[in-house]
Protein backbone atom coordinates (compact mmCIF):
# COMPACT_ATOMS: atom_id res chain seq x y z
CA UNK A 1 0.00 0.00 0.00
CA UNK A 2 3.02 2.50 0.34
CA UNK A 3 4.10 1.90 -3.14
CA UNK A 4 0.49 2.43 -4.04
CA UNK A 5 0.63 5.62 -1.83
CA UNK A 6 4.30 6.65 -3.46
CA UNK A 7 2.51 6.15 -7.25
CA UNK A 8 -0.03 8.05 -5.94
CA UNK A 9 1.33 10.47 -5.34
CA UNK A 10 3.21 11.12 -8.25
CA UNK A 11 -0.18 11.57 -10.49
CA UNK A 12 -1.39 13.70 -8.09
CA UNK A 13 -1.19 16.88 -9.77
CA UNK A 14 2.68 16.91 -10.68
CA UNK A 15 2.33 17.01 -14.06
CA UNK A 16 6.19 17.53 -15.04
CA UNK A 17 7.40 14.66 -13.19
CA UNK A 18 4.75 12.24 -14.58
CA UNK A 19 5.75 13.69 -18.09
CA UNK A 20 8.99 13.04 -17.65
CA UNK A 21 8.40 9.63 -16.37
CA UNK A 22 6.26 8.95 -19.50
CA UNK A 23 9.04 10.26 -21.79
CA UNK A 24 11.50 7.72 -20.15
CA UNK A 25 9.62 5.13 -19.88
CA UNK A 26 8.51 5.37 -23.64
CA UNK A 27 11.78 6.09 -24.63
CA UNK A 28 13.03 3.00 -22.91
CA UNK A 29 10.61 0.59 -23.95
CA UNK A 30 10.95 1.25 -27.46
CA UNK A 31 13.94 1.06 -28.07
CA UNK A 32 14.32 -1.37 -25.58
CA UNK A 33 17.81 -0.07 -23.96
CA UNK A 34 17.05 -0.99 -20.11
CA UNK A 35 20.63 0.21 -19.42
CA UNK A 36 19.49 3.79 -19.10
CA UNK A 37 16.56 2.95 -16.58
CA UNK A 38 16.75 5.69 -13.80
CA UNK A 39 15.54 5.58 -10.32
CA UNK A 40 11.99 7.31 -10.50
CA UNK A 41 11.19 4.91 -13.60
CA UNK A 42 12.05 2.40 -11.55
CA UNK A 43 10.57 2.98 -8.22
CA UNK A 44 7.23 3.82 -10.83
CA UNK A 45 7.62 0.14 -12.01
CA UNK A 46 8.11 -1.33 -8.65
CA UNK A 47 4.77 0.38 -7.60
CA UNK A 48 2.67 -0.40 -10.26
CA UNK A 49 2.27 -3.75 -9.09
CA UNK A 50 -0.38 -2.68 -6.33
CA UNK A 51 -1.06 0.97 -7.71
CA UNK A 52 -2.92 -0.24 -11.20
CA UNK A 53 -6.17 0.04 -9.66
CA UNK A 54 -5.47 3.34 -8.02
CA UNK A 55 -5.34 5.21 -10.96
CA UNK A 56 -9.60 5.06 -11.21
CA UNK A 57 -8.88 7.39 -8.12
CA UNK A 58 -7.04 10.36 -10.17
CA UNK A 59 -8.76 12.90 -12.42
CA UNK A 60 -10.16 12.31 -15.44
CA UNK A 61 -7.56 14.43 -17.45
CA UNK A 62 -4.53 12.51 -15.98
CA UNK A 63 -5.83 8.85 -15.95
CA UNK A 64 -4.64 8.41 -19.45
CA UNK A 65 -0.96 9.05 -18.99
CA UNK A 66 -1.00 7.29 -15.50
CA UNK A 67 -2.26 4.17 -17.65
CA UNK A 68 0.43 5.04 -20.08
CA UNK A 69 3.39 5.22 -17.29
CA UNK A 70 1.87 1.95 -15.62
CA UNK A 71 1.87 -0.09 -18.43
CA UNK A 72 5.22 0.72 -19.68
CA UNK A 73 6.80 0.80 -16.52
CA UNK A 74 4.81 -2.35 -15.64
CA UNK A 75 6.32 -3.98 -18.81
CA UNK A 76 10.39 -2.82 -18.14
CA UNK A 77 10.07 -3.98 -14.99
CA UNK A 78 9.14 -7.68 -15.90
CA UNK A 79 12.21 -7.28 -18.40
CA UNK A 80 14.54 -5.94 -15.44
CA UNK A 81 13.22 -9.13 -13.15
CA UNK A 82 13.64 -11.54 -16.36
CA UNK A 83 17.46 -10.45 -16.64
CA UNK A 84 17.90 -11.04 -13.14
CA UNK A 85 18.79 -7.40 -11.59
CA UNK A 86 18.70 -7.07 -8.22
CA UNK A 87 15.05 -5.97 -6.59
CA UNK A 88 14.47 -4.89 -10.34
CA UNK A 89 16.74 -2.13 -9.96
CA UNK A 90 19.47 -2.21 -13.02
CA UNK A 91 23.23 -1.76 -12.44
CA UNK A 92 23.30 1.59 -13.87
CA UNK A 93 20.05 2.92 -12.50
CA UNK A 94 21.38 6.07 -10.69
CA UNK A 95 25.41 5.64 -11.40
CA UNK A 96 26.10 3.94 -14.64
CA UNK A 97 28.99 1.29 -14.50
CA UNK A 98 31.90 2.64 -16.06
CA UNK A 99 34.35 0.04 -18.17
CA UNK A 100 37.80 0.23 -18.67
CA UNK A 101 40.21 -2.01 -20.56
CA UNK A 102 43.26 -3.65 -19.75
CA UNK A 103 46.00 -4.62 -22.36
CA UNK A 104 49.03 -4.32 -24.09
CA UNK A 105 52.20 -7.03 -23.68
CA UNK A 106 52.06 -10.36 -22.44
CA UNK A 107 54.22 -10.76 -19.19
CA UNK A 108 54.22 -6.79 -18.53
CA UNK A 109 52.36 -6.61 -15.18
CA UNK A 110 48.49 -6.76 -16.54
CA UNK A 111 47.88 -9.42 -13.91
CA UNK A 112 49.46 -7.77 -11.24
CA UNK A 113 47.86 -4.24 -12.11
CA UNK A 114 44.17 -6.08 -12.05
CA UNK A 115 45.29 -7.68 -8.16
CA UNK A 116 46.20 -4.49 -7.26
CA UNK A 117 43.23 -2.13 -8.69
CA UNK A 118 40.80 -5.10 -7.32
CA UNK A 119 41.52 -4.04 -3.69
CA UNK A 120 39.64 -1.09 -4.51
CA UNK A 121 35.98 -2.06 -3.50
CA UNK A 122 34.44 0.40 -6.08
CA UNK A 123 36.40 -1.91 -8.86
CA UNK A 124 36.36 -5.40 -10.58
CA UNK A 125 39.61 -6.63 -12.25
CA UNK A 126 40.98 -9.39 -13.20
CA UNK A 127 42.79 -11.67 -15.46
CA UNK A 128 41.81 -11.86 -19.10
CA UNK A 129 38.08 -12.83 -19.60
CA UNK A 130 35.91 -14.22 -22.04
CA UNK A 131 34.05 -10.91 -23.28
CA UNK A 132 36.90 -10.00 -26.06
CA UNK A 133 36.39 -13.22 -27.52
CA UNK A 134 32.85 -13.68 -27.96
CA UNK A 135 33.21 -9.95 -29.12
CA UNK A 136 34.76 -10.85 -32.08
CA UNK A 137 33.09 -14.15 -32.51
CA UNK A 138 29.94 -12.16 -32.75
CA UNK A 139 31.24 -9.75 -35.01
CA UNK A 140 32.38 -12.49 -37.52
CA UNK A 141 28.59 -14.37 -36.62
CA UNK A 142 26.92 -11.31 -37.54
CA UNK A 143 29.46 -10.41 -41.02
CA UNK A 144 27.90 -10.72 -44.17
CA UNK A 145 29.11 -14.41 -43.92
CA UNK A 146 25.97 -15.09 -42.62
CA UNK A 147 22.72 -15.13 -44.64
CA UNK A 148 20.78 -13.05 -42.13
CA UNK A 149 23.10 -10.55 -41.61
CA UNK A 150 20.95 -8.86 -43.99
CA UNK A 151 17.90 -8.28 -40.25
CA UNK A 152 21.24 -6.91 -38.50
CA UNK A 153 21.93 -3.20 -38.79
CA UNK A 154 25.48 -1.01 -36.56
CA UNK A 155 23.01 0.06 -33.59
CA UNK A 156 21.76 -3.75 -33.15
CA UNK A 157 25.19 -5.24 -33.62
CA UNK A 158 26.49 -2.62 -31.02
CA UNK A 159 23.75 -3.35 -28.58
CA UNK A 160 24.04 -6.99 -29.07
CA UNK A 161 27.94 -6.33 -28.33
CA UNK A 162 27.50 -3.75 -25.64
CA UNK A 163 25.06 -6.80 -23.80
CA UNK A 164 28.43 -8.62 -23.63
CA UNK A 165 29.93 -6.50 -21.27
CA UNK A 166 27.08 -5.39 -19.41
CA UNK A 167 26.12 -8.75 -18.82
CA UNK A 168 28.86 -10.23 -18.08
CA UNK A 169 29.70 -8.41 -15.25
CA UNK A 170 25.79 -8.31 -14.26
CA UNK A 171 26.73 -10.34 -11.06
CA UNK A 172 29.65 -7.71 -9.39
CA UNK A 173 28.27 -5.05 -7.51
CA UNK A 174 31.97 -2.78 -8.36
CA UNK A 175 31.08 0.81 -10.10
CA UNK A 176 34.11 0.79 -12.18
CA UNK A 177 34.79 -2.67 -14.72
CA UNK A 178 38.45 -3.60 -15.88
CA UNK A 179 38.34 -5.94 -18.90
CA UNK A 180 42.00 -7.86 -18.97
CA UNK A 181 42.80 -9.07 -23.00
CA UNK A 182 45.86 -8.09 -25.07
CA UNK A 183 43.84 -7.77 -27.99
CA UNK A 184 41.63 -4.68 -26.65
CA UNK A 185 44.58 -2.65 -28.00
CA UNK A 186 43.08 -3.69 -32.14
CA UNK A 187 39.68 -2.35 -30.82
CA UNK A 188 39.67 0.34 -30.06
CA UNK A 189 36.80 1.47 -32.79
CA UNK A 190 34.71 -0.83 -31.12
CA UNK A 191 35.83 -0.24 -27.96
CA UNK A 192 34.90 4.14 -28.31
CA UNK A 193 31.84 2.97 -30.38
CA UNK A 194 30.60 0.74 -27.56
CA UNK A 195 32.21 2.35 -24.68
CA UNK A 196 32.77 6.63 -25.62
CA UNK A 197 33.78 7.07 -21.74
CA UNK A 198 35.98 3.70 -21.39
CA UNK A 199 39.87 4.30 -21.09
CA UNK A 200 42.42 1.68 -22.27
CA UNK A 201 45.63 1.08 -20.07
CA UNK A 202 48.35 -0.98 -21.90
CA UNK A 203 50.65 -2.65 -19.63
CA UNK A 204 54.80 -2.55 -21.52
CA UNK A 205 57.71 -4.15 -20.67
CA UNK A 206 61.06 -4.09 -22.74
CA UNK A 207 60.77 -7.51 -25.02
CA UNK A 208 64.25 -8.83 -24.05
CA UNK A 209 62.57 -9.40 -20.78
CA UNK A 210 59.07 -10.29 -21.91
CA UNK A 211 60.82 -13.17 -23.95
CA UNK A 212 63.23 -13.78 -20.75
CA UNK A 213 59.98 -14.32 -18.42
CA UNK A 214 58.54 -16.09 -20.42
CA UNK A 215 61.43 -18.67 -21.20
CA UNK A 216 61.58 -19.10 -17.15
CA UNK A 217 58.50 -20.48 -17.27
CA UNK A 218 59.22 -23.17 -19.86
CA UNK A 219 62.28 -24.05 -18.12
CA UNK A 220 60.41 -24.24 -14.93
CA UNK A 221 57.69 -26.95 -16.31
CA UNK A 222 60.02 -28.75 -18.28
CA UNK A 223 57.54 -31.88 -18.07
CA UNK A 224 54.17 -29.94 -19.34
CA UNK A 225 54.04 -28.70 -22.63
CA UNK A 226 52.22 -25.48 -22.79
CA UNK A 227 49.42 -23.71 -24.55
CA UNK A 228 51.72 -21.26 -25.50
CA UNK A 229 53.42 -23.21 -27.88
CA UNK A 230 50.58 -25.41 -28.56
CA UNK A 231 51.42 -27.85 -26.34
CA UNK A 232 54.22 -28.90 -28.65
CA UNK A 233 57.31 -30.00 -26.83
CA UNK A 234 60.22 -29.66 -29.40
CA UNK A 235 61.92 -26.59 -30.43
CA UNK A 236 64.62 -25.13 -28.61
CA UNK A 237 64.62 -21.09 -27.17
CA UNK A 238 65.44 -19.91 -30.66
CA UNK A 239 62.66 -21.06 -31.95
CA UNK A 240 60.02 -20.37 -29.46
CA UNK A 241 61.11 -17.08 -29.40
CA UNK A 242 60.94 -16.47 -33.08
CA UNK A 243 57.83 -17.86 -32.76
CA UNK A 244 56.82 -15.53 -29.70
CA UNK A 245 57.69 -12.66 -31.82
CA UNK A 246 55.77 -13.47 -35.45
CA UNK A 247 52.97 -11.69 -36.55
CA UNK A 248 50.55 -14.42 -34.97
CA UNK A 249 52.78 -14.82 -32.17
CA UNK A 250 51.54 -13.96 -28.49
CA UNK A 251 54.16 -11.26 -28.11
CA UNK A 252 54.37 -10.18 -31.77
CA UNK A 253 50.44 -9.87 -32.04
CA UNK A 254 50.19 -7.79 -28.85
CA UNK A 255 53.12 -5.25 -29.85
CA UNK A 256 51.41 -5.08 -33.12
CA UNK A 257 47.79 -4.11 -31.68
CA UNK A 258 49.58 -1.57 -29.51
CA UNK A 259 51.52 0.16 -31.90
CA UNK A 260 48.28 0.48 -33.53
CA UNK A 261 46.09 1.58 -31.09
CA UNK A 262 49.28 4.24 -29.73
CA UNK A 263 49.64 5.36 -33.28
CA UNK A 264 45.55 5.75 -34.17
CA UNK A 265 43.64 8.68 -34.33
CA UNK A 266 41.69 7.27 -31.30
CA UNK A 267 44.30 7.34 -28.55
CA UNK A 268 44.30 11.14 -27.06
CA UNK A 269 42.66 10.80 -24.47
CA UNK A 270 42.11 6.92 -24.50
CA UNK A 271 45.25 5.24 -24.53
CA UNK A 272 47.79 5.26 -21.06
CA UNK A 273 50.82 3.32 -21.16
CA UNK A 274 52.13 1.47 -18.02
CA UNK A 275 55.56 0.35 -18.11
CA UNK A 276 56.15 -2.86 -15.87
CA UNK A 277 59.49 -1.16 -14.16
CA UNK A 278 57.29 1.87 -13.26
CA UNK A 279 54.62 -0.04 -11.86
CA UNK A 280 57.31 -2.51 -9.83
CA UNK A 281 59.72 0.25 -8.60
CA UNK A 282 57.53 3.26 -7.79
CA UNK A 283 53.69 1.65 -7.39
CA UNK A 284 52.26 4.65 -5.46
CA UNK A 285 53.41 7.04 -8.05
CA UNK A 286 52.03 4.91 -10.72
CA UNK A 287 49.10 4.33 -9.06
CA UNK A 288 48.38 7.86 -8.53
CA UNK A 289 48.87 8.89 -11.77
CA UNK A 290 46.54 6.76 -13.33
CA UNK A 291 43.58 7.42 -10.67
CA UNK A 292 44.13 10.52 -12.48
CA UNK A 293 43.89 9.77 -15.78
CA UNK A 294 40.94 7.36 -15.11
CA UNK A 295 39.27 10.34 -12.95
CA UNK A 296 39.15 8.45 -10.07
CA UNK A 297 39.32 9.19 -6.26
CA UNK A 298 42.39 8.35 -4.63
CA UNK A 299 42.43 4.99 -2.86
CA UNK A 300 45.17 3.65 -0.74
CA UNK A 301 46.34 0.14 -1.63
CA UNK A 302 48.28 -2.50 0.66
CA UNK A 303 51.18 -2.93 -1.97
CA UNK A 304 52.47 -5.55 0.76
CA UNK A 305 49.80 -7.99 0.67
CA UNK A 306 48.76 -8.44 -2.73
CA UNK A 307 46.90 -11.67 -3.96
CA UNK A 308 46.11 -13.28 -7.16
CA UNK A 309 44.85 -16.94 -7.99
CA UNK A 310 44.61 -18.61 -11.25
CA UNK A 311 46.16 -22.03 -10.28
CA UNK A 312 43.49 -24.01 -11.62
CA UNK A 313 43.50 -22.36 -15.10
CA UNK A 314 47.26 -22.35 -15.64
CA UNK A 315 47.58 -26.12 -14.99
CA UNK A 316 44.77 -26.23 -17.27
CA UNK A 317 47.07 -24.37 -19.53
CA UNK A 318 50.10 -26.28 -18.99
CA UNK A 319 51.81 -23.51 -17.21
CA UNK A 320 51.80 -23.75 -13.62
CA UNK A 321 52.67 -20.06 -12.55
CA UNK A 322 51.72 -18.15 -15.19
CA UNK A 323 49.59 -15.67 -13.29
CA UNK A 324 51.25 -15.86 -10.37
CA UNK A 325 52.26 -12.86 -8.58
CA UNK A 326 54.63 -11.95 -5.59
CA UNK A 327 52.59 -10.48 -2.70
CA UNK A 328 55.06 -7.98 -2.04
CA UNK A 329 55.07 -5.04 -5.45
CA UNK A 330 58.89 -4.14 -5.70
CA UNK A 331 61.82 -4.58 -8.37
CA UNK A 332 63.59 -8.45 -8.52
CA UNK A 333 67.04 -7.66 -10.59
CA UNK A 334 67.99 -10.57 -12.72
CA UNK A 335 70.06 -12.10 -14.87
CA UNK A 336 68.84 -12.90 -18.34
CA UNK A 337 68.99 -16.21 -18.87
CA UNK A 338 68.75 -15.96 -23.01
CA UNK A 339 71.75 -16.10 -25.23
CA UNK A 340 73.37 -12.97 -25.87
CA UNK A 341 72.44 -12.28 -29.40
CA UNK A 342 68.63 -13.32 -28.82
CA UNK A 343 67.94 -10.81 -25.86
CA UNK A 344 70.07 -7.95 -28.51
CA UNK A 345 68.13 -8.79 -31.10
CA UNK A 346 64.51 -7.03 -29.61
CA UNK A 347 66.69 -4.28 -27.47
CA UNK A 348 65.34 -1.47 -29.47
CA UNK A 349 61.78 -2.21 -29.77
CA UNK A 350 60.43 -0.14 -27.10
CA UNK A 351 59.31 2.39 -29.32
CA UNK A 352 57.74 4.59 -25.92
CA UNK A 353 60.92 5.13 -25.35
CA UNK A 354 62.57 6.67 -28.11
CA UNK A 355 62.16 10.40 -28.45
CA UNK A 356 61.72 10.50 -31.92
CA UNK A 357 58.91 7.73 -32.03
CA UNK A 358 56.70 8.85 -29.43
CA UNK A 359 53.46 11.10 -28.96
CA UNK A 360 53.38 14.19 -26.18
CA UNK A 361 49.54 13.42 -26.35
CA UNK A 362 49.99 9.48 -25.10
CA UNK A 363 51.04 8.98 -21.32
CA UNK A 364 53.52 6.81 -20.47
CA UNK A 365 54.07 5.74 -16.84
Amino acid sequence: MEAALRFDGISDGNFPLLHRLAGQAGRIFKINALPVIIGDVIEAARSTRVAGNECQRAPEKQRRLILKVTFLCSVIFCKAEKLGYNNGMLETSAHPRRYHFLSGLPRSGSTLLAAILRQNPRFSAGMSSPVAGLVQALLHEMSGQNEFSVFINNAQRQRILRGVAEHYYAGTSAAVAFDTNRSWCGKLPVLAALFPDSKVIACVRDLPWIFDSIERLVRRNAFEPSSLFHYQSGGTVYTRVNGLAGPEGLVGYAYDALKEAYYGELAAGRLMLVQYESLVSHPERTLQALYAFLEEPPYTHDLGHVVFEAEAYDRKAGSPGLHEIRPRVEAVERTTILPPELFQKFRGDAFWKDPSRIRKDIPVL
